[in-house]
Order: structure tokens, then C-alpha cells, then sequence
């Protein structure tokens, strides 16, 4: 089955869910020090509530096309990685704003994706040239990154600052991997290489 196969079939499976996910809901939202792991997928956070679509390990089956299902200034943190690229920017920016919304005042974003930058500065030979040439040619590189594994839009720092400065946040800027106002911070080891981070802060 292709890829866009199973997100159809994984998304038809989240909505017959939907009732008992309602009922889960309810018990998370009363919890302390929330902090959500969006996008989850097959890497489970402790100390999170990993949400994903029906065929995760997830603490909460929820399609984010709908929102995040939690109320405006509610949540302490928000964290995902490698999740932005496979909505569309429009889509993108709208998830961020839902972000802003969930957190409250002083909450952190933390949003980590593949660093389409260094990608092609390393095709264009500005910088370290194994990504460009992970590839038979340079091209088929960026297009890997670029239209691979169901991607639909792609960030460099410039970008991914400005989509969460639009929708609200400040001290917005990029980070290391392993440094961020997280404690401890939830980067995951294997996605190390080859990947943005940039936080950012909902105002008090």
C-alpha cells in the first residue's frame, strides 16, 4: 500500500476512534505540567502525552487536522519533530497557531524538521557534502528530502522562525540539538543529523 494509502486508512481508523478518544481526553486535560508530543509516531516521550493517529503507540488517537484538543492557554509545552513537512505551509502555520492557542502564557514550542538549508547548501558545495552526495547525483538528493516520505513543504531557519513569529511567538530562534528551555529536552537521538530546531516562547 503506498504511503498516501495508509494515511487514508490510518486517518478512517482515528475517526472510528474518535468516541473513546473523547473519553481519554477528558482524563489528560486534568493533568499537571502538560506537555504534548504531537506527531509522535513510533518515538513515545516519557513524561509527555505522545499524540498520533490510530497505528501509534500514542496516549491520545487524534487527527491534528482537527486542532489540538486541548483549551486556550492550557498546556505548559508543545514538541514535535519531523511532522511540519508532511503538511502543507498553509497547514503548517495553521497547526503552529493551534499551538500558540493550547499553551499557556511563558509555554515553549519546540518544532524540529529536516533542515532543507543545509540540504542545499550542501548541494550548492557551501558546506559538508555528504548530504548531496548520499545520492547518486545532487539533484536526486534534494529531491529525496523535498518530495520523499510524503513531504509537503520544507524550512530553513529563516522560514521556520518567521511561521512562529506570525503566529505569535518571541524569542524565536534556532537551536542545537539537546539545547532548549525543555527540561529534559526531548530531542531524539537518531534524528540528530540533518535536522532544524527552533524554539520559541507564547508571551506572558
Amino acid at each position: 500500500m503506498s504511503v498516501v494509502g495508509v494515511g487514508r486508512l490510518r486517518e478512517l481508523s482515528t475517526m472510528l476512534l474518535k468516541p473513546s478518544a473523547r473519553r481519554r481526553l477528558a482524563k489528560l486535560r486534568d493533568g499537571s505540567d502538560l506537555r504534548l508530543h504531537l506527531g509522535s509516531g513510533f518515538v513515545p516521550k516519557d513524561g509527555w502525552i505522545d499524540i498520533d493517529l490510530a497505528g501509534s503507540p500514542a496516549d491520545l488517537v487524534w487527527n491534528l487536522k482537527h486542532g489540538i484538543p486541548f483549551p486556550d492557554d492550557h498546556v505548559d509545552a508543545v514538541f514535535h519533530e519531523h511532522l511540519l513537512e508532511h503538511l502543507t505551509l498553509h497547514a503548517g502555520f495553521e497547526l503552529t497557531g493551534e499551538c500558540y492557542r493550547a499553551l499557556k502564557p511563558g509555554g515553549v514550542l519546540r518544532v524540529a524538521v529536516p533542515n532543507a538549508g543545509a540540504c542545499l547548501r550542501s548541494y550548492a558545495g557551501l558546506a559538508d557534502p555528504d548530504w548531496a552526495l548520499s545520492r547518486p547525483t545532487r539533484m536526486l538528493a534534494v529531491q529525496a528530502l523535498f518530495y520523499e516520505h510524503g513531504h509537503h513543504a520544507m524550512y530553513d531557519e529563516q522560514l521556520l522562525v518567521a511561521v512562529l513569529a506570525a503566529a505569535g511567538f518571541v524569542e524565536v530562534a534556532a537551536r542545537d540539538f539537546g539545547d532548549s528551555r525543555l527540561v529534559p529536552c526531548p530531542d531524539t537521538e537518531m534524528r540528530r543529523a540533518g535536522t532544524l530546531y527552533v524554539e520559541g516562547v507564547k508571551p506572558v
